[in-house]
């Protein structure tokens, strides 16, 4: 699985591309605002990992 960083305004211009990349490429996007990380996008599967563990009500220290 491959990452890659995208800055907020290469995101107002690529959305369309960035989220296929995600959902069919297997991609994880780092969104960034001043060179700083700031958000991500990833796959719906990738998604599902926080959630099941959020449902167990799993908590991190």
């Amino acid at each position: 699985m491959t990452h890659m960083r995208v800055s907020i305004g290469g995101v107002k211009r690529e959305v369309s591309d960035l989220v296929n990349r995600v959902a069919y490429g297997r991609e994880r996007i780092v969104l960034t605002s001043r060179g700083k990380p700031k958000a991500a996008i990833v796959s719906m599967d990738d998604w599902g990992v926080p959630q099941k563990l959020y449902q167990l009500d799993v908590c991190f220290v």
